[in-house]
Parts: C-alpha cells; sequence; structure tokens
C-alpha cells in the first residue's frame, strides 16, 4: 500500500477508472513527510482522532499542496493538521450536500494561514449555480479561483478585500448583480484577471480600482456591453484579451487600444 511508503513527499495520480471516484485510504494521515498531493478528484478521509487509533498525534505539517480534493471537510481537527498547506484545490458538485454547506467547514479556511492559492470549484457549472458559501479567506492568499458558483451582492468586495491577491480567475460564476461597481482600494495588487463565462453586462471601472493589474482576459462574457475605457488608464497594464465576446466588447477593447496609442502609449497589447 501507498501509506507504507513512510518516507514519501510527493504523490500525483491523475488517472482515474471512469465512473468511479476515488477514497484515500485513512493511513495517508500517518505519512508525515508528505508535501505534495495531487489527483484529478478523490475523497480525502476525515482526520481520524483518537477513537480509530487510541492517540491525537497525527500532522502532516510538511503538506504543502493538496490538489483535486472531492467534498474536502476543513473542521478543526483538519486545518490544525495541515497548517503548512500553500495550495488547495477542492472540488463540489451536484451531489454535495448544497443544502447544508456548514457542513464542510469552508468557513475554517481562514485558519489555513499559510495558504496562497485556493482553487474551490463547483462542478456542473453550466446548471443551477449554488451561492458561495460565506468565506473568509487568509490573509497571505495570492491566487483565487471560483468555479461555477453564484456570487452574492457585495461579495466582490470582500474578494477585493484581500490585500496580498495578485492572480484572480472567475469562470462560469454569477453575480447575483449583473453589473459590478467596485470601490475605491480594491484590488490593489491583483496583476491578472481571468473572467470567463461570467453574466455581467455592465462594468464600471477607474485606474484607481486595479492599479497594479498587468492582464486582462475576458472569455466567452457575451453579454458584456464594454469593456470600461478606465482599463486604458491604468498604467500597469500590458494585454487585453478578449475571446468569444460581442462585437461592442471587442470594439470596445480595440478602441482602448487606439486611445492609448495616441496618447503615445504602445505598452499595451489587444487580442482578439
Amino acid at each position: 500500500m501507498v501509506s507504507d511508503l513512510q518516507n514519501l513527499e510527493i504523490l500525483i495520480v491523475h488517472q482515474v477508472f471512469w465512473g468511479h471516484l476515488s477514497y484515500l485510504p485513512l493511513e495517508i494521515w500517518r505519512m508525515p513527510r508528505l508535501r505534495h498531493l495531487e489527483f484529478k478528484e478523490v475523497f480525502f478521509p476525515d482526520y481520524p482522532g483518537t477513537l480509530y487509533y487510541g492517540k491525537n498525534t497525527f500532522c502532516l505539517e510538511n503538506l504543502q499542496t493538496l490538489l483535486g480534493i472531492r467534498d474536502f471537510r476543513v473542521t478543526e481537527d483538519v486545518y490544525k493538521s495541515i497548517p503548512n498547506v500553500k495550495k488547495l484545490e477542492i472540488v463540489y458538485d451536484k451531489n454535495s450536500n448544497t443544502t447544508e454547506w456548514s457542513l464542510y467547514c469552508l468557513d475554517n479556511l481562514v485558519h489555513l494561514h499559510q495558504l496562497e492559492s485556493l482553487k474551490c470549484h463547483f462542478l456542473d457549472a453550466h446548471r443551477q449555480k449554488p451561492d458561495l458559501p460565506d468565506l473568509t479567506f487568509p490573509s497571505k492568499l495570492k491566487e483565487l479561483s471560483l468555479l461555477g458558483w453564484g456570487i452574492p451582492s457585495g461579495y466582490m468586495t470582500t474578494i477585493g478585500s484581500l490585500h496580498n491577491l495578485e492572480i484572480l480567475k472567475l469562470r462560469f460564476c454569477s453575480l447575483q448583480d449583473d453589473e459590478w461597481e467596485l470601490s475605491e482600494g480594491e484590488f490593489y495588487r491583483l496583476k491578472t484577471m481571468v473572467l470567463e463565462g461570467m453574466n455581467i453586462v455592465q462594468w464600471s471601472v477607474e485606474a484607481d480600482h486595479f492599479p497594479s493589474l498587468e492582464q486582462l482576459i475576458i472569455k466567452h462574457c457575451r453579454k458584456l456591453e464594454e469593456i470600461p475605457s478606465g482599463f486604458g488608464d491604468i498604467p500597469t497594464l500590458q494585454l487585453i484579451k478578449v475571446v468569444g465576446g460581442n462585437c461592442s466588447c471587442e470594439h470596445s477593447a480595440m478602441q482602448i487600444l487606439e486611445d492609448q496609442q495616441s496618447l503615445g502609449n504602445y505598452g499595451l497589447k489587444v487580442i482578439i
């Protein structure tokens, strides 16, 4: 068994049998040298605690990467036992208990103090999107990827207040309001933003909203009427890429490019 490899540090499994979900053995908690766990999609066992082994000494303190975990429950025992995780990818779907998100204890993500990259995905993204649970993100978070969620009104302000956030990817999410209005001081360090399959229609942006932005990538946001001209005033912006947008959105991107070139700024690249 893999759990017999007590010196194992890296485990990557991408191939699974079609139609079958895998379960990691409970003994995974007894492999203290693990640094990197990466799967296509797997269930991670709940913390065994004292009832299973008779003592409460299990801690994967060397674990830094945990990817492809299905229906992950961030209980107190779990987050205390993986204190140094920096990259986490968790997946839920229609078979998850979407009526009782409290079972997954996602509000405890804030206690993963070393977490820098979080991917929280809800599959079946083209169907009814559940509201994103009320989360408080850890302060060190640099990368956030959300897929398939309904995002309640005002929640983008919570995300925008993450002072260390550099990469934001929102894919097939649905904002409660189809107009996105930002406040001054949000997304202060954001460098890359990817929006894909979003329901945004209107967007109000000024230069001080994304003062560090370098790349803006918009894919298949067919309802978006235009890319706000305020993006052209962001001095750090290097790339605007529009894929599968409507004609007015593409035209607005080209207009930003023309306006910047007329001002002598040839550092901006636009890809349609």
